[in-house]
């Protein structure tokens, strides 16, 4: 915990606790369905004899996208004069979009639903209907985290047997999954108040 952490918790205030982080990132989906994914990163970047500042990176995945990205903002760039007041401003708008920020253990879970989301097209030529049955059990918010587990690794073990997915796993693998390491607590505290 950070000293103004501290303060702000020792003294009980009710404020945003905001941090300048050099890299920070957040997973938010809608609390109702039909479901929509999102991803915040905020990195920061230093600059030799100008100074730095903060880029801002939203992106929403394509459905049947391939792995392709919608970036809500392309090079947004914040200074440390505009961090807060931009930062608060992103957060309420997606909050207000009916937003809410995925639990650390739930983020793989997120990963796999967004990337069956981008690949759908492509899983529904290919695929059979064992793997459909374990993607719906991934998917079911009825289930417990350790189900949906489960039925997590089956799917993609079914995948990777599955002729032609290399690619496929690739991306599952070292675009998607990866994505998720490097989540801010303090953002996701920011976002679920």
């Amino acid at each position: 915990m950070r000293l103004h952490e501290e303060y702000v918790r020792r003294h009980g205030l009710d404020i945003p606790v905001i941090r300048f982080d050099s890299r920070s990132n957040l997973f938010l989906k809608t609390k109702d369905a039909p479901f929509r994914w999102s991803i915040f990163n905020i990195i920061w970047r230093p600059q030799i004899g100008k100074p730095g500042y903060y880029e801002f990176v939203q992106m929403n995945p394509l459905h049947n996208g391939q792995g392709e990205f919608c970036c809500r903002e392309k090079d947004h760039y914040v200074y440390w004069d505009q961090y807060e007041s931009e930062l608060t401003k992103i957060i309420k708008e997606y909050r207000d979009g009916g937003y809410c920020s995925i639990p650390s253990q739930f983020r793989n879970l997120m990963a796999w639903e967004m990337f069956v989301y981008m690949y759908d097209g492509w899983m529904s030529r290919r695929m059979d209907g064992d793997f459909y049955r374990q993607v719906e059990l991934s998917t079911s918010v009825k289930l417990d985290y350790d189900e949906r587990s489960l039925a997590l690794r089956t799917a993609i073990k079914i995948l990777s047997d599955s002729a032609g997915s290399e690619e496929i796993i690739e991306m599952l693998n070292y675009q998607i999954m990866p994505m998720i390491n490097g989540h801010s607590q303090w953002l996701e505290d920011l976002v679920n108040v």
